[in-house]
């Protein structure tokens, strides 16, 4: 990662590439995150393993990686958006200050313009993500006329559309960016921070794909522990696209409070953070090697040696 900003184009393929392998590892454990995030309003607490058989019964795939199919076609070009914008800000950050490293600040401001910028383009994604997944195991409703069920991505797309227009397609999306901006600040650097101590105290550096991944592993459990109230909230309100649970954030955040308390804010955490691991691991690895590999290959990284750690210039 130390590349990034170098060339345009390398950040957005090699962010595309690190989004991709990250969305299909963290898809699983992420279905079962939102399952246990818009579980029914009691307090009492739900087990992972109960969750797993709910989703198993709509079968191993349909349920747990049901509504992948748009999230899919899309996350490439989020993850390349935000990488993309992320190497560019941080640039122009080192080229305002006149200098060729940057410090934590520098990268915590370029991830947030990173995380910014995906904000718009995500929002009906997530919305239709959320939906979906959070009627897994419970078609059995539509059959009670409680609740609308969708067949897929583009069902739930054009109800949510016809219904309630771009309103519903951009459902949270204040609740969203309220999570991005900490989700940004901290991601990158700690991602950083974790991935120089390793290289720099550890024999891991002789191995830079290991020190990623841990490193990038690391940072997203970090990240979802950071947000995880807020994303609690995210995820009932979108889930909710028709607008029948819920009146807004306030009330979402109310009512939640009011079925289990302070717990309920963080709903889903263990399973958040087992799914954050391997698939941040996943993101930030692939998207530092085929970043460092696609620059070995490209005249300017030669010629422009911007680097994106703090300290020196000691490791791969």
């Amino acid at each position: 990662m130390k590349e990034a900003g170098t060339n345009n184009l390398n950040d957005w393929l090699a962010g595309a590439c690190g989004g991709v392998v990250g969305l299909v590892v963290g898809f699983p454990l992420d279905t079962t995150k939102v399952q246990l995030q818009t579980a029914a309003d009691g307090a009492e607490r739900i087990r992972i393993i109960d969750m797993f058989k709910k989703i198993k019964t709509d079968g191993m795939f349909t349920g747990f990686f049901r509504g992948l199919t748009m999230p899919l076609c899309s996350y490439a070009f989020f993850n390349s958006l935000y990488f993309g914008v992320y190497g560019q800000a941080l640039k122009k950050i080192r080229e305002w200050k006149g200098q060729t490293e940057s410090t934590y600040l520098d990268i915590m401001m370029a991830s947030l313009c990173g995380g910014l910028s995906t904000l718009i383009p995500s929002c009906p994604i997530e919305v239709i993500k959320c939906t979906l997944q959070a009627q897994v195991g419970n078609k059995h409703l539509a059959s009670h006329h409680t609740t609308k069920y969708y067949s897929g991505p583009i069902h739930c797309m054009a109800s949510i559309f016809k219904q309630r227009g771009l309103r519903g397609l951009y459902k949270g999306v204040g609740i969203q960016a309220t999570r991005e901006v900490p989700a940004s600040m901290v991601y990158l650097p700690v991602f950083v921070f974790y991935d120089e101590m390793l290289g720099k105290y550890t024999p891991l550096h002789a191995n830079g794909i290991i020190a990623g991944s841990i490193a990038g592993g690391l940072s997203g459990v970090t990240m979802w522990t950071t947000i995880m109230p807020i994303d609690v909230i995210k995820t009932r309100l979108q889930s909710d696209s028709l607008g029948v649970k819920y009146k807004g954030i306030v009330d979402c955040a109310v009512k939640t409070y009011k079925s289990g308390g302070i717990r309920t804010f963080y709903s889903g955490l263990l399973v958040c953070a087992i799914r954050a691991f391997p698939c941040n691991a996943a993101i930030l690895a692939v998207y530092k090697k085929t970043l460092h590999y696609l620059n070995s290959l490209s005249a300017t990284s030669v010629s422009h040696p911007e680097v994106l750690y703090p300290s020196e210039r000691e490791h791969n």
